[in-house]
């Protein structure tokens, strides 16, 4: 009995550092954000003056050169998992699963796992070719990874953005097509403070995603039950790539070069989001 005491106790340790780390985190986001705007504000004035000073000559201002963070999640896994949950979001009461395994391709019988790490891995290259930090929650189908774990990676590798990666499934009907997005609501209890921000970036992505693949857009969504959003600590934004129970969309995604389009327009995304950062 005793042991048992000490294992929760240890058990409730853990999980309070875990709340105090994700509460920082979001501290120090907001205030690089700020630090951000209080620095366009000033090189905008130093422009204005210099142009008093040198009448007609081009200038061009830039802004310092920042690394920026993207941490990736290819959504579930393919490997049996316990039914255990977790809280929806820091210091909730609510809990939801752990783990879940996904849907599979109706056509290709692709699971959705093994889809969103093959793109992840692809997003991941055409990011660094680009200049950014690229980091994957996962890189195989067989690792156990919670959502809240998932999060943490953000929190632990310092991550500008959240992209999390799924397959979309219609099970009323097969003629469903297109992508989407997911993102918070201004009322959520957790990262509502990041609305704007998640909006912007879930549309941009969104956006740049169609118009490289062709696939219909369908919008942007805005829900508050994902765990895994409402434990990140900076601007996140789900995409559903496609439908796995549309047969069309199911066997275009399966192809290497297709999915390469699919990785060029999430990154096309990201980098307009963040060449709007720099301009804010």
């Amino acid at each position: 009995m005793k042991n048992v005491k000490i294992l929760f106790f240890i058990s409730a340790v853990l999980f309070l550092a875990g709340d105090i780390l994700a509460v920082i985190y979001s501290y120090q986001y907001c205030r690089r954000k700020s630090e951000s705007q209080e620095y366009t504000a000033q090189r905008d004035l130093d422009t204005k003056e210099q142009s008093e000073l040198i009448s007609g000559a081009e200038k061009r201002t830039e802004l310092p050169q920042q690394s920026y963070t993207v941490v990736i999640d290819p959504g579930h896994q393919d490997c049996s998992f316990p039914d255990e949950e977790e809280p929806v979001g820091p210091g909730s009461a609510e809990r939801k699963h752990k783990y879940s395994k996904g849907d599979a391709g109706v056509v290709t019988g692709t699971t959705e796992a093994s889809l969103c790490l093959d793109v992840a891995f692809l997003l991941k290259k055409e990011l660094e070719n680009r200049g950014y930090t690229a980091i994957l929650t996962r890189t195989d189908n067989y690792t156990l990874m919670s959502s809240k774990e998932r999060a943490d990676v953000v929190t632990k590798n310092g991550g500008d953005v959240y992209i999390r990666i799924h397959g979309n499934y219609d099970d009323k009907s097969e003629k469903t097509a297109g992508a989407e997005c997911i993102v918070p609501t201004p009322e959520n209890a957790y990262i509502g403070y990041m609305y704007k921000d998640c909006l912007e970036l879930g549309q941009l992505i969104l956006n740049s995603y169609c118009v490289e693949t062709g696939l219909v857009n369908r919008g942007c969504l805005q829900r508050d039950n994902l765990v895994g959003s409402n434990w990140s600590p900076v601007p996140v934004a789900l995409i559903e790539l496609g439908y796995l129970s549309n047969e069309e969309e199911d066997s275009w995604m399966s192809g290497q070069e297709h999915q390469e389009k699919m990785a060029r327009g999430i990154a096309e995304g990201i980098e307009k989001y963040f060449a709007k950062e720099g301009e804010s």
